[in-house]
């Protein structure tokens, strides 16, 4: 077998490509090239072939007629010439030879089962006009990054000054910022942009060159664009047998033009699969990807200059630690509502998906919390305003866009256009409203409420963040430390025997509060060490006096407890108050960020120049380990499968690294429950082992570990089908926890519940 590489009859510089016609089964033509294993000749009839048609190649011999040589597959065609890869000869080719291609036959298809990637003629389509925005730098900007780096110097934790190894971390940064997807730029030109001296030019404040590179991207965009506009209603063959790679991490940037075009031409084949594999028709598979490509191509081309110097300047940030960050003045507000609280939406978080945002969480005692049909993994599609107003489709579109959409005035409707798990659509209208931070919920568990039935009662408490709103009312402060005092007050006067406390999807909040929350729990004793760039050691303590609780404490983690959350568990347990149920660790976010407004150096207001998160402290817990990347360790782990996935700080973006300090904060000896907790693993474990909702978790998970191993799909349909779909089955769902919203009651929570019970019988004998 001999393989070859061609350069390339640009499918992008306005060369027509013709399909072919399913009875057009011979291409004559004479030779004008052979290259290695590449073959390029002229035709002289119609119709032309097609792009992926295989064929056998005959060469015509006078006097005798036509002799096989070979076979292999169309490349390229254009309107007189034709680019092929041989895959195998038997005779030879030469340059001026009239040969015959004869297209092979598809593969039938049986009478009885239809072939959903069978091509179609494509309907019309209607391509949306291209927003275009111009975008220039210049004193302002300047300003920005000079004073960004001078304060980075000035307070990073790290101590680390802005030189040669940080520009080049910024240069890879902002390369992937740009092209994550190794879809743009050609080898060449990402070596260009690693030989730039950009250190000067970022020190001196000089970004016209990060523009520049931004323009080029969006340039190579409106390329790939054109190509998917035309290669979608191209005649695929969806039996031939090659791969699309998934992970840019394994192959590089394409060498050349025509290595380029070849990865467009699997992306585009790829989408075709995928969407049809999920239920559209071909057709609309086309009208999705033409979609969804000219969302992504708005989305470029209409970033304004200050969004796209917080991409510059966020590259630069991330190059001193993966997470602080640089807030524009475009964002500043959306910043300020977010901390405030004062946000009025739905009560969703989103994240980008496929074929739209995807509902990430649903917060608790908002909007569509209430409302009830919105849930986590639903996929928001479209979004529309007021009862009858025009849906607009946000597939392809920047999160922060379609965030706007959906927010508006208080008490004012919404339509939301929704895909559901199960791949069912919906409409919804949900009334926007003041969406307020999770609040602390508590309900005490007893009798038939336990997993077995029990004369001991367990207070359960969910606190979903840490919160604190100084405007909520002149006489009392909400917040989170105040919410769990009340609570515990009805415990202790209701007689609670164990208080379970969850921490799940808890991503920290405010760190003041959740320093008070946790000094609910101790006798004025230390909270949290934290340590600055001199080495200088503080410790926190919480406002009371005296602890508010004093019996057992079985705390429930996850892989994105975070922050807060963390040194809330980490403490109680260093002080011996608690225990520890859930995934092997939580996140390891051990980093005290501060809020720095730009624009004191040149006489201006936050507003205008934005603002600067900066790591200047890492915090401790008080036995003196570091949250930052280790997390908090569970006491009895149970499977879950949110403990495979890449979200703790460790799989970030060059995180800061962790240490160790000494502390006398704690004595290590008054915490010893090693034969209780060796007891307790054991029951939990036979209980596990024997679960069939654990035994189908732990099949969930080995196919989500199996996921993340595939790095590339056949583009083969049979292949297609037969390999399993890289996303995890659903699992059920079961009703909430009553009296908690958003905690479902299912055999996970009552695990924890029969752990709870038999830590009690344990600690009673």
């Amino acid at each position: 077998m001999i393989r070859f590489l061609f350069a390339s009859l640009l499918l992008i510089s306005g060369a027509v490509l013709s399909v072919p016609s399913a009875a057009a089964e011979e291409f004559p033509g004479t030779v004008k090239s052979v290259d290695a294993d590449s073959l390029l000749l002229s035709w002289e009839e119609e119709p032309s072939p097609g792009k992926g048609d295989q064929f056998e190649i005959f060469v015509e011999v006078p006097g005798v007629g036509h002799l096989k040589v070979g076979s292999g597959t169309i490349t390229s065609a254009t309107e007189d010439q034709i680019q092929a890869r041989v895959t195998s000869t038997t005779g030879k080719i030469q340059p001026g030879h009239k040969v015959k291609l004869l297209k092979k036959p598809a593969a039938p298809v049986p009478a009885n089962q239809a072939n959903p990637m069978q091509w179609t003629e494509p309907s019309p389509r209607e391509l949306p006009e291209v927003k275009e925005e111009e975008r220039k730098f210049g004193k302002r900007e300047q300003a920005i990054i000079r004073e960004l780096i001078s304060l980075l110097d000035e307070r990073h934790f790290t101590e680390q000054e802005f030189d040669r190894e940080l520009a080049d971390r910024f240069v890879e940064h902002y390369i992937k910022a740009l092209d994550s997807s190794k879809l743009l730029f050609l080898q060449s030109e990402i070596d260009e942009m690693r030989r730039t001296p950009v250190l000067k030019q970022l020190r001196a404040g000089q970004i016209d060159f990060a523009r520049e590179w931004y323009e080029r991207s969006v340039e190579i965009r409106r390329e790939f664009y054109d190509y998917q506009n035309q290669m979608v209603d191209f005649q695929h063959d969806f039996t031939v047998d090659e791969d699309y790679v998934l992970d840019s991490e394994l192959i590089s940037y394409a060498p050349d033009e025509e290595s380029r075009q070849e990865r467009w031409r699997k992306l585009v084949k790829y989408n075709l699969l995928y969407y049809v594999s999920r239920g559209q028709t071909y057709d609309e598979a086309r009208q999705q990807i033409m979609k969804s490509a000219a969302q992504s191509l708005n989305n470029t081309t209409s970033l304004t200059s200050d969004l796209l110097l917080e991409m510059v300047a966020n590259s630069i940030v991330k190059s001193y630690d993966g997470d602080s960050s640089y807030v524009s003045k475009t964002k500043y507000n959306d910043f300020r509502v977010t901390s405030t609280q004062q946000l009025i939406g739905i009560g969703a978080s989103l994240r980008t998906a496929p074929l739209g945002m995807e509902v990430a969480e649903i917060i608790s005692g908002g909007p569509a919390d209430e409302d009830g049909r919105l849930a986590s993994g639903d996929i928001i599609t479209a979004v529309g305003e007021g009862a009858e107003g025009k849906l607009t489709a946000i597939d392809g579109m920047r999160l922060e866009d379609a965030v706007a959409l959906i927010r508006g005035k208080e008490n004012t409707e919404v339509r939301l256009r929704v895909l559901r798990t199960d791949g069912k659509k919906r409409t919804f209208v949900i009334t926007r409203q003041k969406v307020k931070t999770n609040p602390v919920q508590g309900v005490v568990l007893s009798g038939d409420d336990l997993p077995v039935p029990s004369r001991d009662r367990i207070g359960f408490l969910r606190i979903p963040s840490f919160y604190r709103d100084l405007k909520e009312s002149d006489n009392y402060e909400q917040s989170s430390a105040n919410d769990i005092k009340a609570i515990l007050r009805q415990f202790n006067q209701q007689d609670v025997d164990l208080l379970v406390i969850d921490l799940r999807g808890n991503t920290g909040g405010s760190l003041g509060d959740s320093i008070n929350a946790t000094g609910l729990f101790l006798d004025h004793e230390a909270v949290l060490l934290t340590k600055d760039r001199s080495g200088n050691v503080n410790t926190y303590k919480g406002e009371n006096e005296k602890a508010l609780w004093d019996k057992p404490i079985v705390i429930l983690v996850d892989a994105q407890s975070a922050g807060g959350a963390e040194i809330f568990a980490g403490a109680l347990r260093d002080h011996g108050k608690a225990i520890i149920v859930g995934d092997r660790t939580t996140t390891g976010a051990g980093i005290v960020k501060n809020i720095q407004g730009l624009g004191e150096a040149s006489e201006k207001t936050a507003q205008e120049m934005g603002m600067l998160q900066v790591a200047t402290m890492l915090f401790y817990l008080p036995g003196g380990d570091s949250i930052q990347q280790n997390g908090v360790r569970a006491d009895i782990v149970l499977p879950n499968i949110t403990d495979y996935s890449s979200i703790r700080e460790q799989d970030h973006f060059n995180p800061i690294s962790p240490d160790k300090i000494d502390s006398s904060a704690v004595d290590s000896s008054a915490y010893s429950q090693r034969k209780v907790l060796k007891r307790l693993r054991q029951q939990s474990q036979s209980r596990v082992d024997a679960s069939s909702y654990f035994i189908d978790m732990r099949k969930r998970i080995d196919r989500y570990l199996q996921d993340r191993q595939i790095t590339s799909r056949s583009l083969n349909w049979e292949a297609f089908q037969s390999q399993p779909a890289t996303n995890t089955p659903s699992r059920k769902t079961y009703e909430n926890l009553s009296g908690i919203n958003r905690v479902q009651a299912d055999p996970y929570l009552d695990e924890v519940l029969m752990i709870a019970l038999d830590y009690l019988a344990e600690i009673s004998d």
